[in-house]
């Protein structure tokens, strides 16, 4: 089965992968390690161990092709794999001060483009900081459900079944992360920014 673009859908190349397809299994790190990289690296803020945790990631989905059930999209479930080998890092990790990197990609997808004036983009740069700030002061739990359903994008149902809890206790979590959220930014006096 291939997509409108004529690639074939990452359903199609977990079975190649579970034939021995070693391209199958190529193109699928490729379409999916970028946004990987972000995710992970929002959550554990270190990019050494995010590079380690991504190939632990995929050698966990070469390993486990052969056992997607296909309850969930492809990519759902290679975020649940990151998200526990992240979530195992930073147990391994529990001393070190959790940190939340820019918001650069945020900022592209809001529409902050290059044909800004310099008064528009230092502010757009004060406002991507504020918010980063804000979340950054966040507990990890409600970091990583504004990362995954409000950065990256993710669906609730995807959003759900990456942290293995239902859709209502998502919608709930999710609800209290923004309440959170905007309660920091007007702690910081960023509400003049945002």
């Amino acid at each position: 089965m291939q997509n409108q673009q004529g690639e074939r859908s990452d359903e199609e190349l977990i079975k190649l992968i579970v034939k021995g397809d070693n391209s199958a299994f190529t193109l699928l790190v490729k379409r999916h390690q970028r946004g990987l990289y972000g995710f992970i690296n929002k959550m554990i803020s270190s990019n050494e161990n995010t590079e380690d945790i991504i190939q632990e990631t995929f050698v966990a989905v070469f390993k486990g092709a052969g056992q997607f059930e296909g309850k969930s999209l492809v990519k759902t479930w290679i975020y649940s794999i990151a998200r526990n080998q992240a979530l195992m890092s930073k147990r391994l990790k529990a001393n070190e001060p959790a940190h939340f990197d820019s918001l650069e990609k945020l900022s592209k997808k809001a529409g902050f483009g290059e044909q800004l004036i310099p008064d528009k983009i230092t502010r757009s740069l004060q406002i991507k900081n504020c918010i980063s700030n804000a979340i950054d002061k966040l507990e990890s739990s409600n970091k990583e459900i504004l990362i995954l359903r409000d950065i990256e994008g993710f669906s609730g149902d995807s959003v759900s079944q990456i942290l293995g809890i239902s859709t209502e206790a998502m919608k709930s979590r999710l609800h209290r992360a923004r309440l959170l959220l905007m309660e920091q930014l007007l702690k910081m006096r960023c509400n003049d920014e945002v």
